[in-house]
């Protein structure tokens, strides 16, 4: 087997630069799904060294992924696919990032007994001035986050090490799902104060 071509910055950079849209590898190559929708969200072309490359000229398979779509998309909807747009939610979400970067560290679990743990000092006992920025994460990450890939991503992006079907035994979306109701419900003991 041959080099892994990753989504990362410096495909970012290839694709940017491109060279007429077509992505040469060596024989072997592997080009990684993330890979694939990056480049086909471009329009490139992937050109694997074979053979008989000599004889075919330049080239390459045009590349087109199909997706799935759960739902019908809203005009001012964010849409999700590459990680540039996880990393931009990620900045409008600094609460809950910083929860998933900072008390769910990779060893978190030499911290905290569990993560209802984290969640409850996160939320249930958070300053009250924390909660309407906690309101407003939650509700955009609901917005944008559309399946358990996309709440998957958000979370690798945040170098956390929190696992919604580990630590909470639940989907992600579903995972997602729960932390909104009980931001809200936080909301919700705050305004009725």
């Amino acid at each position: 087997m041959g080099d892994t071509i990753r989504a990362d910055a410096a495909l970012l950079d290839a694709v940017q630069a491109g060279d007429g849209a077509t992505l040469h590898t060596a024989r072997g190559a592997v080009v990684s799904w993330a890979a694939l929708h990056l480049l086909a969200a471009h329009g490139f072309r992937w050109a694997p060294e074979r053979p008989d490359d000599a004889d075919r000229g330049p080239g390459g398979a045009r590349l087109h992924v199909d997706l799935t779509i759960e739902h019908e998309a809203r005009p001012d909807s964010l849409r999700m696919d590459m990680d540039m747009d996880i990393k931009f939610l990620r900045a409008q979400t600094p609460v809950i990032s910083s929860i998933l970067s900072g008390a769910f560290h990779q060893d978190w679990k030499d911290d905290w007994d569990s993560a209802e743990d984290v969640w409850r000092t996160a939320i249930d006992h958070a300053p009250s001035q924390q909660i309407p920025q906690l309101d407003a994460d939650s509700a955009l990450l609901i917005e944008h986050l559309h399946t358990d890939a996309d709440v998957l991503r958000f979370i690798s992006v945040n170098a956390s090490g929190f696992s919604p079907q580990l630590d909470a035994n639940q989907e992600p979306r579903e995972w997602l799902r729960m932390l909104r109701a009980r931001v809200q419900a936080r909301m919700n003991r705050l305004e009725g104060q």
